[in-house]
């Protein structure tokens, strides 16, 4: 069990992550439903060197005895020196709880005392023993596949998938989620509260994000490709196609979690008309640095067709705004934009909501399906 130590000088919280290794020295890390097989895995001597899967993060440390070792998580594309200490202790072959869980939803409010970072969410908890999983949505996505415990009337929930490590904390009071906590690893802690609410919503994501500057029949933009050439799309790349235009982040689990649909989707209806057209926002404003990360997580989860890169000064979603000025905002990464075979904008789809969602995401794929059915019988 690793114990991820994010102190600074106001506070001290340990974060439990669960790490299983087998006797032939394969490791994965565990979040609920998830598991994340670690690829890359070098051993020197007494050191490790340990790298995610799709993302840039990597663990470095050293052994201090048989059943326990040390060291750091670092992720080079937030800063050089974005570094997270860590301790792993041997624990034992892991038990599943035996017993069928009970289903409980929660209407919540992050950072509830500030008008500017105010935002809602729904809480979907499903709570076997003390066991607990689920996750928390927002109308930007969700944050994805969280397990933790409830001990008594405590309740904490963590993940760490590669690019980020969360950690909730909260305590049941009555039908509420009090004193709520939320961390997002060493940079990032904010207030939540909740109110058990089985009818609990957020607005619909096809209703947040539209185009407030243009005509939805005559949408065009440019990009960069690969190769660094310029490329414009209009009308004449929506001709007799139904096209989505992902707007993503290599460094977004969200996008990662559509990349995967939309992959699924392509392969099934490209012979038919479909195409997928990805354009990415990276942190950083080095377009080769930018392209090798883009080019190496696609090449690992096998995408069929290739990036385009957005234009204009700053990076994420500054530059968003630059390359789709027509759009009112870009509020999500990421975000999805249906064109018809007209090449008119049919539906803009904010934020996603993973498998980590379930019933949500069962849903939403479901419609996508239709959706793309009807527009390729058009």
């Amino acid at each position: 069990m690793f114990s991820f130590d994010i102190s600074d000088s106001s506070q001290q919280v340990q974060i439990p992550i669960r790490l299983l290794a087998d006797e032939k020295g394969n490791l994965q890390f565990i979040n609920a439903g998830e598991k994340i097989a670690l690829t890359e895995v070098k051993w020197e001597a007494d050191s490790f060197h340990f790298k995610f899967p799709l993302f840039q993060t990597f663990l470095s440390g050293t052994w201090l005895n048989d059943s326990t070792i040390s060291g750091q998580i670092l992720d080079p594309t937030r800063s050089e020196d974005y570094k997270i200490p860590f301790v792993a202790r041997y624990s034992g072959a892991w038990k599943e709880d035996n017993c069928s869980p009970v289903s409980k939803k929660y209407a919540c409010v992050f950072s509830p005392n500030s008008e500017a970072d105010r935002y809602k969410a729904v809480a979907v908890l499903n709570e076997c023993g003390k066991k607990v999983t689920g996750t928390f949505m927002t109308e930007t996505g969700d944050y994805r596949f969280l397990e933790g415990e409830c001990n008594g009337n405590q309740l904490w929930l963590s993940c760490l998938d590669g690019a980020h490590l969360f950690y909730f904390t909260a305590t049941y009071k009555d039908d509420s989620l009090v004193d709520g906590v939320f961390y997002s690893g060493k940079h990032w802690s904010e207030p939540f509260t909740g109110n058990k609410d089985q009818n609990a919503k957020l607005a619909n994501p096809d209703s947040l994000t539209v185009i407030s500057n243009g005509d939805p029949k005559e949408f065009e933009f440019t990009v960069i490709s690969s190769q660094r050439d310029s490329t414009h799309f209009a009308e004449e790349k929506w001709k007799d196609k139904v096209s989505i235009i992902q707007l993503f982040g290599s460094w977004c689990p969200n996008c990662t979690d559509e990349s995967r649909f939309f992959k699924e989707l392509f392969e099934k209806y490209n012979s038919k008309g479909l195409q997928v057209i990805p354009v990415a926002f990276e942190r950083g404003e080095d377009f080769e640095k930018n392209k090798k990360i883009v080019d190496q997580q696609f090449k690992e989860m096998g995408i069929p067709y290739a990036p385009y890169f957005g234009i204009g000064d700053g990076s994420g979603k500054a530059r968003a705004s630059a390359t789709f000025p027509m759009l009112n905002h870009v509020m999500s990464f990421p975000t999805a934009i249906i064109i018809d075979k007209k090449g008119e904008v049919r539906k803009i789809h904010t934020g996603f909501y993973g498998p980590s969602t379930g019933d949500y995401y069962t849903q939403y794929t479901t419609e996508m399906y239709a959706f793309i059915n009807q527009l390729l019988a058009e």
